[in-house]
């Protein structure tokens, strides 16, 4: 019984830092591109930044800001 509630405990931990760990590699993409407003940036550049595909990153942009594409953004 004391196991399940270590492995449930573990497993919660492990979640906050997968989510945690998610927001701060879409707070670097914002940074990368307001660093780089003056430059022709693509999605490319921005996952190779961030060191994530380019499809991952464009979910994450998603569920960690108020635009529905990572384009969207790079054009706003």
């Amino acid at each position: 019984m004391h196991n399940n509630d270590e492995n449930q405990t573990l497993y919660l931990k492990n979640r906050h830092n997968f989510f945690e760990n998610n927001e701060i590699n879409s707070m670097q993409a914002k940074e990368y591109i307001n660093a780089h407003l003056c430059e022709k940036i693509t999605i490319d550049d921005i996952s190779e930044y961030v060191n994530l595909s380019s499809a991952y990153l464009q979910t994450l942009f998603k569920a960690h800001t108020k635009y529905s594409r990572l384009l969207e953004y790079l054009e706003y």
